[in-house]
């Protein structure tokens, strides 16, 4: 499950670092398409965990998993859910 902040959230972010603000984003575009590599990809994550303050297990770091914007806010809101459960 994720939210609209989410997307909000991973959009904004996906522009700044692509340095591309008229990309045109959506919940199916692929990250490799729109120029996130595996550096990038890490890059962005961990910019992920600080603004949510969540950790990724390292089995959800595979860049081929996430080949989506949907897949990655997806794994975004599963790790915030378990947060605040194990909170």
């Amino acid at each position: 499950m994720y939210t609209q902040d989410i997307l909000d959230f991973l959009y904004d972010i996906i522009k700044t670092e692509i340095q591309d603000s008229s990309i045109c984003l959506s919940l199916e575009s692929n990250l490799r398409v729109i120029g996130i590599d595996s550096l990038l990809f890490i890059k962005l994550l961990v910019k992920i965990e600080d603004k949510y303050e969540i950790e990724f297990d390292d089995r959800e770091l595979n860049y081929d998993n996430s080949e989506s914007i949907k897949n990655l806010a997806e794994l975004i809101g599963r790790n915030i859910i378990n947060a605040t459960i194990q909170a």
